[in-house]
């Protein structure tokens, strides 16, 4: 096929001069690829596709600089830039504005700056975007002064931001503020982020996961993490319960446990409680037990207070106690129903005045059920008595310094003295003498009438001790 020859007049090429190429003959041709070929002599040629897609940007192809080819990118007759991905050095923009999003696969660069961008999906305000990637967005640059923020919400009342406060060189977020304040406000943020530490003001709450009318299964947790000792806390969802778990996961029994109820369980380890001010040091606490108190005997730091809290205690109203006994069967729910017990009870009606009490210890006896009220066997009253078996005899208070009751059928003396020190006496007497009868010990020798005997044993062997009346 021969190549014709067309003569061209009055062609602008596009740069500053224009009109007719005086002396220039112009040639309009096909290549061998089926590429358009406008050239002239003595000037440079231009190869395009056989075809183009609509509003394409077009783009050189190689390096020579007479050879365009399409792209994927378009402008549309409205000016909209599309493109599935753009990388780009510097983009400054005054403001743009409209009703969508703003979407991309991918966008990234040096510098992102825009002064506003703003629309029905998001708003951000003097904002600098130094990076924008699928795993991360930054906010800002090195420069001091300004706040560094992202505001949530159209209505001022409704509005929500997050940012880095420059004055206060903090992570905080302000409810109900379209953006950071330029002087702290006298409640201050509502949630701050500092380099130690995480701060929540104006009295809000910080709350993990979310509500449910009953257990949905899943366990609310605040981890620590540590080497040898990691902690866990939070709410067990299966026990209902806020708990703290040390060395590992919740289980069924953790280191320390507060109920709905109100109960407060400490399953493993032990309960010290100083009340020294000294603190804990590795042996400070030594060979202490399950529960270790430790106090200076002062007024208010010397032992344990049990207290009766009802306004009206009254003689014989139980002021408290201790009860012990063991998980086989079940352990009971009042002290006076455990295996051995000591308690407390008033003597009197309480008041300013009026504080009298007796001590009490008790026991259960062999085959008693659980659930039954424990023996009372020794008091101590208000006066200082002391009765053994007394309160289930005749007497029912001990009415001597020592009261000593043994029922009947038991087969048992009331009373055993074993002297094992054969230098030493049974009994020592120690009192007023008087030349008469009228003290506990008397010099008189003469003696009233034979009235009665009463039986002694003596190393097995029964006796009796004649009494005589008085002269």
């Amino acid at each position: 096929m021969s190549k014709k020859k067309v003569q061209l007049s009055d062609i602008n090429w596009g740069n500053a001069q224009t009109g007719s190429l005086a002396g220039q003959e112009s040639h309009l041709g096909l290549s061998r690829e089926g590429m358009i070929i406008l050239s002239s002599v003595g000037g440079s040629s231009i190869t395009t596709p056989a075809s183009s897609t609509d509003n394409a940007i077009v783009r050189f192809s190689g390096t020579g600089g007479s050879t365009i080819q399409d792209s994927s990118a378009t402008i549309s007759d409205a000016g909209i830039l599309s493109a599935s991905a753009m990388t780009v050095s510097s983009i400054t923009v005054g403001a743009l504005s409209g009703s969508g999003l703003i979407r991309g696969h991918a966008l990234s660069g040096s510098s992102v700056k825009g002064h506003l961008v703003s629309g029905s999906s998001a708003t951000f305000h003097e904002a600098i975007i130094t990076r924008l990637s699928a795993s991360s967005i930054h906010i800002g640059t090195n420069d001091a002064g300004a706040d560094r923020q992202i505001t949530f919400g159209d209505t001022g009342t409704s509005k929500t931001v997050i940012g880095v406060d420059n004055s206060l060189n903090e992570f905080v977020i302000y409810r109900n503020k379209s953006l950071i304040p330029s002087s702290l406000p006298s409640a201050g943020p509502d949630f701050t982020i500092q380099s130690s530490e995480v701060n929540i003001g104006n009295g809000n709450a910080l709350r993990i996961g979310g509500e449910a009318s009953a257990t949905d299964g899943t366990d609310r947790i605040i981890s620590f993490n540590h080497a040898t000792a990691p902690t866990y806390m939070g709410i067990d969802d299966s026990q209902d319960a806020f708990v703290i778990s040390i060395g590992g996961a919740f289980a069924s029994t953790n280191a320390f446990e507060l109920h709905t109820s109100g109960e407060i369980q400490l399953g493993k380890g032990k309960l010290q409680v100083d009340g020294t001010g000294g603190g804990y040091t590795n042996g400070t606490y030594g060979g202490t037990n399950t529960l270790g108190l430790f106090h200076d005997a002062s007024d208010g730091n010397n032992g344990i207070m049990i207290t009766r809290v009802d306004h009206s205690t009254s003689d014989g109203d139980l002021l408290g106690g201790i009860g012990f006994d063991s998980t086989d069967w079940k352990s009971p729910s009042s002290i006076l129903e455990a295996s051995a017990f000591i308690a407390a009870y008033a003597a009197e009606a309480h008041g300013a005045e009026d504080k009298g009490g007796d001590l009490v210890f008790g026991t259960s006896m062999i085959n008693d059920d659980d659930d039954t009220a424990s023996h009372e066997w020794m008091r101590i009253t208000h006066e200082g008595r002391v009765g053994i078996g007394v309160s289930g005899s005749s007497a029912g208070t001990p009415d001597n310094r020592l009261h000593v009751s043994s029922p009947n059928g038991t087969g048992k003396s009331t009373m055993k003295l074993e002297q094992l020190d054969p230098e030493e006496p049974f009994i020592h007497f120690s009192g007023s003498t008087a030349s008469d009868q009228t003290k506990s010990l008397s010099t008189d020798t003469s003696v009233g009438a034979l009235t009665g005997h009463v039986r002694v044993s003596i190393n097995g062997t029964d006796y009796w001790i004649p009494y005589y009346a008085a002269n």
